[in-house]
């Protein structure tokens, strides 16, 4: 069974976080890889009945959705007896534009530099750390930042009285880059990725509960590494990159599973709607 494998693999990696497999659900599912507008409510008791399927008991499925409303990711309704979860309006934009890189509609583009920025000059450096940080800058010390440039990206929020250059790193410093963006991590990730869904691959799905389960391990897993993958320049990067092969077995798989795991996912949430 692909799906049963698939799990097998994703509970061998401890810890596994719960709400964080709840973030791929909404994601992948509920939202159609990003492209539905206006998703309709998803009820609790689908949610128990599919993490459940997941191998994820109820008590662990609503300590997560309380963690996730809490934290701003869902809201939670009620009508009657039966709630209900839906995306609140931050989580929903941070979803979409993580769906482009996710699915291969929108990947990064390395044009061969990065974006250097010096922050001596801050009125407040911890606020400028945390707006570099959160845009995929790794500090090199405790003024400076680094990030590979991407052709057609959005502009940069440069922090107030920041210096802001573009670097281009030498035989002499890409090691150095490298082991800044964690490079070998990175690639090891991508490599157990490949070895196991490689594996997966060679059988289908059995019916479409298993489809379900598969396609679920298989975003969750994928999206972690994805989600993290600074894109850096090809000559900064071991050869053959992994994350190219990871890349391809994801499209693959996914093209394999999408029908069926929908089905499935469509028919838990009609019979739970009742």
């Amino acid at each position: 069974m692909l799906g049963r494998a698939a799990l097998d693999h994703l509970h061998a990696q401890p810890p596994l976080r719960v709400w964080s497999v709840i973030v791929t659900l909404f994601g992948d599912l509920v939202l159609d890889e990003g492209r539905e507008a206006s998703p309709a409510p998803l009820a609790t008791a689908s949610l128990l009945t599919l993490m459940e399927t997941m191998g994820i008991d109820a008590a662990q499925t609503r300590t997560a959705l309380s963690r996730l409303v809490a934290n701003g990711t869902l809201n939670r309704e009620r009508a009657g007896r039966a709630s209900f979860h839906t995306l609140t309006p931050s989580a929903m934009r941070a979803f979409r534009e993580a769906s482009e890189l996710i699915y291969g509609r929108q990947v990064p583009k390395p044009d061969g530099s990065f974006e250097l920025i010096l922050t001596d000059k801050t009125a407040d450096r911890s606020a400028a750390r945390q707006m570099l940080t959160e845009q995929g800058f790794r500090m090199i010390g405790t003024t400076s930042a680094l990030k590979p440039s991407h052709s057609g990206a959005a502009n940069l929020k440069v922090p107030d009285g920041a210096m802001h250059g573009t670097f281009v790193p030498d035989a002499a410093t890409k090691a150095l880059v490298a082991n800044l963006f964690e490079v070998p991590a990175l690639a090891a990730a991508y490599a157990s990725f490949n070895a196991a869904f490689a594996r997966l691959a060679t059988a289908g799905p059995t019916d479409d509960a298993d489809a379900f389960i598969a396609r679920l391990c298989l975003v969750h897993q994928f999206r972690r590494l994805v989600l993290k993958d600074p894109f850096l320049p090809a000559d900064c990067l071991p050869s053959p990159w992994p994350g190219v092969e990871a890349r391809k077995l994801f499209d693959s798989l996914l093209a394999k599973l999408r029908v069926a795991s929908r089905r499935h996912f469509n028919v838990v949430v009609t019979q739970t709607n009742i």
